[in-house]
């Protein structure tokens, strides 16, 4: 198991352009991330899905556990 993250890992699992990745996705997806996660907030982490297409939103569902 990994201890710790460098900041060459946190860069490179971060979108460079969320906006842009996520509006090309063009099937349905999920994301997943823990509250109490140290890299990321799951607040941001959640607004990515909504930079898809409203059509793959909804195939994707929202759902908050």
């Amino acid at each position: 198991m990994i201890k710790s993250y460098t900041r060459n890992m946190a860069l490179a699992i971060t979108p460079d352009h969320p906006q842009e990745q996520f509006g090309k996705i063009d099937k349905r997806f999920g994301l997943f991330i823990g509250a109490n996660d140290d890299l990321f907030v799951p607040e941001k982490v959640i607004q990515f899905g909504e930079y898809s297409a409203s059509s793959i939103q909804f195939k994707s569902g929202k759902r908050i556990i």
